[in-house]
């Protein structure tokens, strides 16, 4: 069953679970100090509900704090057949619309040619 983490459908829980954690990772400052969270966990099992982050303060200690999964939803990318259907959608009016021109552009001929 795939999973889905910002907008990329990923091939597994334990996949999405792993790029939650990698995404994750922030470093910021205010005034003299500066703070940076990072991914500790090593095993992302689908039986695991939240990500060990460590979290450094000045590039000191690293104090693990344990942050849940958000939610994934489940990826429902059909891939071929559904693609094949939307081309099949959007060329099929461009279609329609160029065989109207023709007859109309043969409309047209005929009757300049019975003029003559």
């Amino acid at each position: 069953m795939s999973s889905l983490f910002n907008g990329v459908c990923y091939p597994s829980v334990e996949a999405a679970k792993q790029a939650s954690c990698s995404a994750a990772a922030h470093v910021w400052g205010s005034g003299a100090s500066t703070w940076s969270i990072e991914c500790a966990s090593i095993a992302f099992s689908s039986n695991s509900m939240s990500m060990q982050l460590c979290k450094r303060v000045d590039g000191g200690e690293c104090s693990m704090i344990l942050q849940p999964y958000p939610t994934f939803s489940d990826c429902n990318y059909a891939g071929g057949a559904d693609m094949a259907m939307d081309w099949m959608y959007a060329v099929l009016p461009v279609l329609a619309v160029l065989w109207g021109l023709k007859k109309l552009a043969g409309l047209f001929s005929a009757n300049s040619r019975e003029e003559s």
